[in-house]
């Protein structure tokens, strides 16, 4: 028999003669011919499961987000990483949750005035060009002048911004008692009332209402709403099964189609109920192939373990090491005897660095200087400082933000290493969020 012949059992021979079956039949359904045929009475049959091209509308440009008064390339990122890609999508916006978006890129973005940004935002959206650019030409330092704050002329608000109070957001929280007293020292005749009302005004247009935005800037209310002006439609081709086709049917009642199919799938189920059924059946214990075993001596075998990583070798003057340590890149830089000069291959290897702390933004370096034992004790702690200040000046350099960088002084800046080119560094540690690095050690009394 077949099965005694290679050495192989029945089952085997059923279970691969069931696959061979159902991937012949597959391949016969992806690359055999295919029939057509033509029918005046349409079923479900004639359309699922067939191929169709259809057209659909689709976009994927990001909009220029730069373009709003008050946001560069960094902020235009933010938005990217947290999802925001349209000028659609901030128009949707309030202030308070751009302000939150602002805040997971850290406290150098807290200097940033979102108010009129969604607003921005619509005019572009809704093709406003012109009205936008006037929007930007009031704007002063991305925010909002108190001029545009009716019954506010120019007289009162050069008296305004005298008494620190030059801009819209200013006004909003400034306090009435106090800026009445410094208004009216100034010259000003105005009531404590009449100034409430102001400051009244400013908060209102800070929650981002667009239509008090449109007022303040002159602009008609109109541009609250969409442009008229010529469109179009861009499309592309997507094919696909069609998938309940029952409505189409009943719009098209009487409709001559022609259909288009390829070979049968029942030798694919076929194949696989097969080879299902004896995975069944070895399962149960009712059919199952016997394992084939073989026999090996392993006697007088040595095994021999893996060698181990080798070392990084330690340069003799300057130079640096990369390295992962728990997960987190770690660098050290080594330089020349009594020198500070930072080695050229930095740069590059910073990168790994500014990787990590973009992923962790609760994270931030450690850089800790090292000398060898010789030489005086003060000139040697001057040299231990340099040498961690050029490499923070370096990282800082390569895109590094500063306040994410720490220069942490060692318990004992002489390091206590095998040689003394491998004392002269500056290590460049991950250090977690409240992590505090070892205090130095105060010096011996003479």
């Amino acid at each position: 028999m077949l099965s005694n012949a290679f050495g192989i059992g029945l089952w085997t021979i059923l279970f691969w003669l069931a696959l061979g079956v159902a991937l012949g039949g597959l391949l016969a359904r992806l690359l055999g011919s295919t029939a057509t045929s033509t029918a005046t009475a349409l079923g479900l049959g004639d359309f699922e499961g067939k191929s169709v091209t259809v057209k659909a509308e689709t976009s994927h440009l990001a909009d220029q987000l730069e373009a709003i008064e008050g946001v560069g390339p960094q902020i235009a990122e933010l938005f990217h990483k947290n999802g925001v890609h349209s000028f659609a999508q901030i128009a949707k916006m309030t202030p308070g949750d751009i302000t939150k978006i602002l805040a997971t890129g850290g406290s150098a973005f807290a200097i940033a005035s979102p108010t009129t940004w969604p607003f921005q935002a619509k005019l572009l959206e809704n093709g406003w060009i012109a009205e936008f650019l006037t929007v930007g030409q009031k704007l002063i330092a991305g925010r909002l002048p108190v001029t545009g704050l009716a019954g506010i002329g120019e007289a009162t608000a050069a008296r305004l911004q005298a008494a620190d109070v030059g801009s819209v957001e200013a006004l909003a929280g400034a306090d009435v008692a106090a800026l009445t007293t410094k208004l009216t020292d100034a010259g000003e005749s105005i009531s404590e009332s009449r100034l409430t009302g102001f400051i009244d005004e400013a908060k209102s247009i800070l929650a981002g209402d667009f239509t008090k935005l449109a007022g303040f800037f002159g602009l008609p209310a109109a541009v609250v709403g969409s442009r008229a002006t010529a469109s179009y439609k861009k499309t592309a081709d997507v094919t696909g099964p069609i998938v309940g086709a029952q409505g189409l049917l009943s719009s098209l009642p009487t409709a001559t189609a022609t259909a288009t199919g390829g070979a049968s799938m029942l030798p694919v189920w076929i194949g696989l109920g097969t080879a299902g059924l004896l995975a069944l059946l070895c399962l149960l214990g009712i059919v199952c192939p016997k394992p084939l075993t073989t026999n090996v001596d392993v006697r007088g075998v040595v095994i021999t373990p893996p060698a181990p990583a080798p070392e990084p070798v330690i340069p003799t003057g300057s130079g640096l090491i990369s390295r992962l340590l728990e997960g987190k890149p770690e660098l050290v830089i080594y330089f020349d005897t009594a020198k500070s000069d930072v080695t050229n291959e930095l740069t590059p290897e910073s990168a790994k660095l500014k990787e990590y702390l973009d992923s962790h933004p609760d994270t931030k370096l450690s850089v800790s200087g090292y000398v060898d034992p010789r030489g005086d004790a003060a000139f040697n702690a001057q040299l231990a400082k340099d040498r961690a200040t050029k490499v923070r000046d370096a990282l800082v350099a390569a895109g590094i933000l500063a306040e994410r960088i720490d220069l942490d002084k060692p318990a004992d800046i002489v390091a206590d290493e095998a040689s003394m080119a491998n004392e002269r560094k500056v290590e460049v540690k991950i250090k977690d969020a409240g992590e505090v690095a070892p205090a130095a050690a105060e010096p011996a009394a003479k």
